[in-house]
């Protein structure tokens, strides 16, 4: 399985080549991303994929559920890093229904270093629970993955050197749905 990805990894690079023999050269220039996502770690998708998007256009950073978090140093570097240095214009906090991380916390599953990272998720079941209880089950959990999306767009606006930048860059929140591979755009734009 290993050498099948390095295998197809050389024939990538030989077809990149072919198409424009200066790709990796002008891949290795640098890059000027307007974009950060913040999104989930789920095997299934690949936000450049879905967007048709072309390497450099996207900063991505990747994480069970699509925390941010502001004691995990690697989702503050990485924002901080897009902001001050990159000076990216949007943050897209994208979710996904089906999500594994939010149905864990539904279902509380006993994983230490998942629940640690995903208590925030839980904390939020709790306080939504009443408006939840009035959904069936697929719109609770459906509802559950957009109230976290929203939840992490206002810990990224909440975040000093967010804020510091000030109106510079804009807050988006997204969920992709793996049954279509459509985006819903959450109309959260901001804070």
């Amino acid at each position: 399985m290993l050498q099948e990805l390095l295998d197809k990894n050389s024939k990538w690079a030989s077809a990149q080549l072919r198409e424009d023999a200066n790709y990796f050269e002008k891949l290795a220039q640098g890059q000027s991303p307007e974009i950060m996502l913040v999104g989930c770690c789920d095997s299934r998708f690949a936000f450049e994929v879905i967007t048709d998007s072309i390497p450099g256009e996207i900063f991505v950073h990747r994480n069970i559920a699509n925390q941010v978090n502001p004691r995990d140093e690697n989702i503050m570097s990485a924002v901080e890093f897009a902001v001050k240095v990159l000076e990216v214009k949007h943050i897209v906090v994208c979710g996904h229904y089906e999500c594994g991380g939010v149905q864990a916390s539904i279902d509380h599953v006993e994983l230490e270093h998942v629940n640690t990272h995903i208590a925030p998720i839980k904390k939020l079941h709790d306080q939504k629970n009443k408006e939840l209880d009035t959904l069936d089950e697929d719109g609770r959990f459906r509802k559950m993955v957009e109230l976290n999306v929203e939840l992490q767009c206002k810990n990224l606006a909440d975040l000093d050197f967010v804020k510091e930048v000030g109106e510079s860059v804009h807050i988006h929140g997204w969920v992709f749905d793996l049954s279509t591979g459509l985006i819903n755009n959450l109309q959260i734009n901001s804070y």
